[in-house]
């Protein structure tokens, strides 16, 4: 009978502190020889895991954040007065696609993300989770709607969408974007 082994770690944030293992029990470290990206509902499960993630990172920084069931945004927030609409967009990056990883998001999506937050006064915001197994991290970053499409450029492979390149070095450059907030979990 094939096991997973037991993979229960503690994990570190790159630039914040120790998450303990008994806080956040993430199951997956280097270690695991988990196929990724192959199973059925594997996009669901990782933007679902996305979504959450970037909730509980921001309620750990001192927002108030709600899971949203509404058409274009995943989270609402709430900080400093301000309340932030968030769609949340998360890849795995599989060994194959380490050097043309990207987060895509439709033109349609944008103006859904628009219109959603215009109905609850919110501001537009997109956040991205970039999960990197075999580098052994996964990335955050949130930023206003604005300054993703600044940032992003049009797909040739799928008209009608914006690309967000995901490599390491872009993300190291994205962070350095006023107005980007970023964490790095490192696997350990």
């Amino acid at each position: 009978m094939n096991s997973v082994p037991d993979c229960k770690v503690p994990w570190t944030a790159a630039n914040d502190s120790v998450v303990r293992a008994d806080t956040a029990p993430l199951r997956v470290p280097k270690s695991c020889t988990i196929p990724v990206g192959e199973g059925k509902g594997f996009g669901r499960t990782m933007g679902q895991f996305g979504e959450r993630f970037v909730g509980w990172w921001l309620a750990k920084s001192g927002a108030e954040v709600i899971p949203a069931d509404i058409d274009g945004i995943d989270l609402l927030a709430a900080s400093d007065g301000n309340v932030f609409g968030i769609q949340v967009k998360s890849r795995t990056i599989t060994p194959a696609a380490v050097k043309r990883g990207a987060i895509y998001i439709t033109i349609r999506d944008i103006g859904t993300l628009e219109r959603a937050c215009a109905t609850w006064r919110a501001k537009p915001m997109v956040a991205t989770v970039v999960d990197r197994p075999t580098e052994g991290y996964i990335d955050i970053l949130v930023m206003p709607l604005e300054t993703f499409k600044a940032l992003a450029h049009p797909n040739k492979n799928k008209p009608g969408s914006l690309r967000l390149h995901a490599s390491k070095g872009l993300i190291e450059k994205h962070r350095k974007v006023p107005g980007v907030l970023s964490t790095t979990f490192k696997y350990v």
